[in-house]
């Protein structure tokens, strides 16, 4: 008989994007690698945008994704940014763990 598969926990990154230099992607990208290189399933808003989205269109789709999240992780400046404000309240008021990314701990979440 096989064991079952570790269940992945799905972290949702949340952080500012717009009016930043390369809309962040570095900075989304390296966390995202951190995260998936100890066996998390990462949702990383970065690899989701499209050419000719506007913010509403983004702010829909990655709200969608922090609700399907088993937790969130918050990004340098994230204060800074409207939609990061929005997703972290809708984390907070569905009860989904809410980490800064400089205190999280990659290993007991």
């Amino acid at each position: 008989m096989s064991k079952p598969n570790k269940v992945l926990k799905k972290i949702y990154l949340s952080g500012p994007m717009s009016h930043r230099k390369n809309k962040n992607y570095p900075m989304f990208n390296k966390v995202a690698k951190e995260l998936r290189d100890v066996g998390y399933f990462v949702f990383n808003p970065a690899e989701e945008d499209k050419e000719g989205e506007t913010w509403e269109d983004c702010l829909k789709r990655d709200l969608e994704l922090v609700v399907k999240s088993d937790l969130l992780v918050l990004l340098p400046c994230w204060k800074k940014s409207k939609g990061a404000r929005l997703e972290a309240y809708v984390a907070r008021k569905l009860k989904i763990p809410t980490y800064l990314y400089k205190e999280f701990n990659f290993s007991n979440a």
